[in-house]
């Protein structure tokens, strides 16, 4: 099966175990992604990408992002390339 390749912008959560006092707590954002792969499945709450697959159908390294996270998902062109 032939799975779309997608760049997806979203914002992670992120964080730490340091004491930090309430200003500097403020200034913290969380943090602007990109990942890029094939969409495998996207649902009304999620979208899962994966960056490899075997041509017996098997899966491998993947990201399940929350939609509500996702900023812009563009779907790439495949341009296929004579390899010297």
């Amino acid at each position: 099966m032939d799975y779309p390749i997608v760049k997806v912008r979203w914002l992670d959560a992120c964080g730490d175990s340091s004491w930090l006092d309430k200003d500097e707590l403020v200034e913290k954002e969380p943090a602007p992604a990109i990942t890029v792969g094939f969409l495998i499945i996207e649902t009304d709450t999620k979208v899962i990408l994966v960056s490899g697959k075997t041509e017996d159908g098997s899966l491998g390294s993947w990201d399940c992002i929350p939609k509500g996270m996702i900023q812009e998902m563009v779907y790439m062109v495949e341009e296929t390339r004579k390899i010297d």
